[in-house]
């Protein structure tokens, strides 16, 4: 089994319009509404890929709609209590100019007890886990260290999409492997602004022996292995087609690079993957989605550079 935690949920509302007018009124064309957060975003896109998944996450009193949603998509879930209901995140596709704007709610604080519970939920579940995903952010009141004590007592191969978890990270004795995918942005914001590849060389400097792997939005990704190569994956332009729904690319990234660590795979293969995914996740009306029948073609489209 897979494991992801992914401690702030969100209902996605996704709204379509010909063309978005700040301070005007705009007419959707369609508007859906799915489970989604960087946490189920990557467990369904597991789940779709074949992986028996156990989404750990938040959720709020009473919310059954929400474990609903996770068996509907085939994911088991794990929750701890928050002091509210589940936070929303709006986005609003421009078809005219393929832009999308975002707009997340702030979302409820972790209730009292959760860490505890989380602690032992994944001490439960790591010694017999392939590997262990961890995305995104987490609420007020759960300190990430909470996760951070667990997996440092249980190791298992870890992938880490998470600003808030990486801040913290520390290196157990005798640890597994340790992937740790951010954007560009993300991991300015901790090592400074640097080039692409000088944050990767910070990053492995400050955390030794992991694996750094910077996503550049639609120029790619680079990563660098443990040996110092530079992997880079550049992302092929869509010809003949508009990306649908670019929100939640990078979730789905993360799930390719979890299933291929969790079976061992190399850097180069988790990355591979990765890229297939997220490129097949942007062809899909939801966020992290892809279908079955796209995957092999993505797959096909990407390469990579080794420097």
């Amino acid at each position: 089994m897979i494991l992801v935690l992914g401690a702030n949920p969100a209902w996605q509302k996704i709204a379509r319009c010909t063309r978005l007018q700040p301070g005007e009124v705009n007419r959707l064309r369609s508007l859906e509404i799915c489970a989604a957060g960087k946490g189920m975003n990557c467990a369904q896109a597991l789940v779709r890929r074949g992986e028996r998944t156990l989404l750990l996450g938040g959720c709020g009193p009473g919310e059954t709609s929400w474990e609903e949603a996770c068996g509907d998509l085939g994911v088991e879930a794990a929750s701890f209590p928050l002091e509210g209901g589940i936070r929303n995140a709006i986005t609003i596709l421009d078809e005219t100019t393929g832009l999308s704007t975002e707009l997340v709610e702030e979302g409820p604080s972790a209730a009292h007890g959760a860490e505890q519970l989380v602690q032992i939920l994944l001490e439960q579940r790591l010694p017999n886990a392939k590997a262990l995903a961890i995305c995104g952010s987490f609420p007020a009141r759960l300190d990430p260290d909470c996760a951070l004590d667990a997996w440092m007592r249980h190791p298992a191969p870890l992938v880490v999409d998470s600003v808030d978890f990486t801040r913290r990270l520390q290196l157990p004795d005798g640890f597994l492997r340790v992937v740790v995918k951010l954007n560009l942005q993300e991991w300015r914001s901790i090592l400074g602004e640097h080039s692409p590849e000088e944050v990767l060389r910070q990053a492995q400097s400050k955390w030794p022996g992991i694996e750094p792997i910077a996503t550049l939005g639609s120029e790619g990704s680079i990563a660098l292995d443990t040996f110092g190569g530079l992997l880079r994956i550049p992302s092929p332009a869509f010809p003949g087609t508009s990306v649908l729904h670019p929100i939640g690319a990078g979730d789905a990234f993360c799930a390719g690079l979890t299933t291929i660590i969790g079976h061992e795979g190399s850097l180069l293969e988790a990355m591979l993957e990765g890229s297939a995914m997220a490129r097949a996740s942007c062809m899909h009306r939801l966020p992290g989605r892809f279908d079955d029948a796209e995957l092999p073609r993505c797959r096909d489209d990407i390469h990579f550079a080794m420097s």
